[in-house]
């Protein structure tokens, strides 16, 4: 049992607190746990309303509960950081400050516009679909070190219409990126929060499958869980999709140390 994606009282959106997510993963047998706290440098600078994660809390409480927990799970020291070109320095001084053992690198806006509320609103679906495989690949390209990229396909979380494909609106730029994170080490995600985009994770199984035919082999399970009880969201589902995919590994960190899984039959 293993999640790579969670957030506690720290984040700013998120209903418990972390010694409450923690003590709930041990409860349903969880082995490796990363609590990712937000950093949304790209909401503040944008002034889209978001409280603030304490950063400096969760650095003393992380370490605080590694300890209290030691020998029933394994904790890694986790945060999501959100893309924005205009605040990737102040990122870098963040990462090297706080010596996170594992950092998810994810898109929540596209040019400063949220890419969840009322996107679709504002483009059609090829043109939403693109701009946000633009931001993604630009934030591939971002000068601090990551180990993923979170919930690819996030655009697709509050999309209105169905049956919508976001790999055929640009698969070409789709596919740079999935190149790009393969032949650079970076993990894909296999994020269970999906809202109305395709069960059973982001990204859809059509990019999933093209990543796996580029080589890819590095994918890590994240339920997105802001609360105790969507802790391993879908997991049971998420992995015996990714087998049947053709995947034979999921990877988990363990104190920086990247660890591969065999995903059983």
């Amino acid at each position: 049992m293993t999640d790579f994606h969670t957030h506690s009282l720290f984040s700013g959106d998120a209903d418990d607190t972390l010694e409450n997510m923690v003590r709930a993963a041990i409860r349903a047998g969880c082995r490796y746990l990363c609590p990712t706290e937000h950093c949304n440098l790209d909401f503040a600078r944008n002034r889209i309303d978001i409280e603030p994660s304490d950063l400096d809390g969760y650095a003393a409480e992380f370490a605080r509960l590694r300890t209290k927990y030691a020998g029933q799970i394994r904790l890694t020291y986790g945060i999501e950081l959100g893309y924005d070109m205009h605040c990737k320095s102040d990122y870098a001084d963040i990462v090297k400050k706080y010596r996170f053992e594992y950092v998810i690198n994810s898109t929540h806006l596209i040019d400063g516009e949220d890419c969840y509320h009322g996107y679709f609103d504002r483009y059609d679906v090829k043109t939403a679909f693109t701009n946000y495989l633009k931001a993604v690949r630009d934030s591939l390209d971002a000068p601090y070190r990551f180990d993923t990229v979170g919930h690819f396909g996030y655009v697709a979380r509050n999309c209105p219409y169905e049956n919508v494909d976001m790999y055929t609106a640009a698969p070409d730029l789709a596919d740079d990126i999935l190149k790009t994170m393969i032949s650079r080490g970076v993990c894909l995600e296999a994020n269970s929060s999906v809202r109305r985009a395709p069960q059973p994770c982001l990204p859809a199984a059509n990019v999933l499958k093209r990543y796996r035919e580029l080589g890819g082999e590095s994918i890590v399970f994240g339920s997105d869980a802001h609360r105790t009880g969507d802790l391993f969201r879908s997991r049971s589902a998420v992995i015996e999709h990714l087998r049947n995919v053709g995947f034979k590994y999921h990877t988990v960190w363990d104190e920086g140390k990247k660890i591969q899984l065999k995903i059983e039959n």
